[in-house]
């Protein structure tokens, strides 16, 4: 799970839009202008003017003014994805499945094809991995061999992923996950 909030916090970061008031903070204090194409003529003096006017009026300074406002383009300097590894386990149930329209039946999805199928995912920074159950197991048929064999899968794997997220139906779901979370010699 952490590893998923990772990869969205790493999307999050990336769509992160930064102002033209950022930018000229962020050259004025550092004496550059390696922003300026972020600007025009006509911000950077607005902002100018607006430094100029609060700084004034308020107890702040001049530079802890500028600091406020470059924050955000210094922070986007330093900050670099974590490309997290997650092992996306499937095991059965309606969540992984696609109609097929010819018969009308529910199948398993192939998920080879996750990201071609759901492009999206191509926008987290992670690299998600699928292990599929190779029959599929209706969630009402789940048993304790099961349990083994999905801890077993999370055990081998564990060295090789930040996170693992386990494909299940809903009917028991709840018992598969305290099963999990006992089996687990770590935190699950």
């Amino acid at each position: 799970m952490q590893a998923l909030a990772e990869c969205l916090d790493t999307a999050i970061h990336k769509q992160y839009k930064l102002f033209p008031a950022n930018y000229i903070a962020y050259d004025l204090l550092h004496h550059t202008q390696q922003y300026k194409e972020q600007y025009n003529e006509k911000e950077y003096r607005q902002f100018e003017r607006r430094m100029n006017n609060r700084s004034k009026s308020d107890d702040i300074s001049q530079e802890k003014f500028l600091e406020m406002y470059a924050n955000p383009v210094k922070n986007k300097n330093q900050w670099k994805p974590i490309i997290q590894k997650v092992l996306l386990i499937y095991t059965g149930g309606t969540i992984g499945m696609i109609k097929d329209y010819q018969t009308g039946v529910l199948r398993a999805f192939e998920f080879d094809n996750l990201y071609s199928r759901i492009p999206e995912l191509s926008h987290l920074d992670c690299e998600i991995s699928v292990h599929s159950f190779e029959k599929v197991i209706d969630s009402s048929d789940m048993n304790p061999q099961h349990w083994v064999s999905i801890a077993e899968v999370i055990e081998k794997e564990y060295q090789h992923y930040d996170g693992f997220v386990v494909l299940h139906g809903s009917d028991t779901m709840s018992y598969s996950a305290s099963a999990l979370s006992f089996y687990a010699a770590r935190p699950c």
